[in-house]
């Protein structure tokens, strides 16, 4: 099924690619950076430091991996980090709260030649990707490199799983190829497990988005309250 994918990604790529460069016209950034999402990424020489590449799709998952990020170059300073992005928010949250990245560029679209092309630039030593970011292609090329492959902060709904298996067997393999899943919840788990994902491989992390937020100080607190005149006992819902 991964190769028909292969072979399928293809095909497409020939309606993909004006449409898709036609589209970034409108982007803020995608357009200036086009040549990334056909393969062209930032290359990086193979040397004694191991490169990691994370992606994360967006503002929220960019924020969710910084403190990771930080504590590993902290533990690793001499650890090579490359981060991607889908969305224009995410490449401007990644430029300003990722500073240890040393290269930060758009994912490549998932079609064979641009994908190979990507990994044979960048050649990770780790893959990292994080929420729902992940793509059958890329990662079956991964896999077959032997790049250990980690799902950070994955989320897989039960409807979305149902989706994924009428499929066949495309998203199956690819949540198997994965050598470590961290999940948000226990229904992503049992998700990754109708999947057929090995149990050992799954571990369930909470969600770093809400892990990372500091609590409020009495003083904020209260100068909220006078903001949005709430007395100390009215209840607060909300919601995201």
């Amino acid at each position: 099924m991964t190769r028909f994918y292969h072979i399928l990604s293809l095909l497409v790529a020939v309606v993909m690619v004006p449409v898709f460069t036609t589209l970034a016209v409108f982007s803020k950034h995608k357009f200036k950076f086009l040549r990334h999402h056909f393969g062209f990424v930032p290359s990086n020489k193979k040397g004694e430091s191991k490169i990691l590449w994370l992606h994360a799709l967006s503002l929220g998952e960019v924020k969710a991996a910084a403190p990771v990020l930080k504590n590993l170059h902290n533990k690793s300073p001499y650890l090579k980090i490359v981060v991607s992005v889908t969305t224009d928010s995410g490449y401007e949250g990644a430029v300003e709260h990722l500073k240890i990245a040393e290269k930060i560029f758009f994912h490549p679209l998932d079609c064979l030649p641009f994908t190979y092309l990507a990994l044979s630039r960048i050649k990770p030593d780790l893959y990292i990707v994080t929420d729902t970011g992940f793509w059958p292609g890329l990662t079956d090329l991964l896999h077959k490199q032997n790049t250990p492959q980690i799902l950070f902060n994955g989320r897989i709904s039960h409807r979305s799983a149902k989706g994924y298996l009428k499929a066949g067997s495309l998203f199956k393999t690819m949540f198997q190829q994965f050598n470590r899943l961290c999940m948000q919840n226990k229904n992503s788990e049992q998700a990754a497990a109708a999947l057929g994902v090995d149990p050992d491989k799954v571990e369930v992390i909470g969600d770093p988005k809400f892990d990372s937020l500091q609590p409020l100080t009495v003083e904020d607190r209260n100068r909220l309250r006078k903001t949005f005149l709430l007395k100390e006992d009215t209840p607060v819902w909300v919601a995201g």
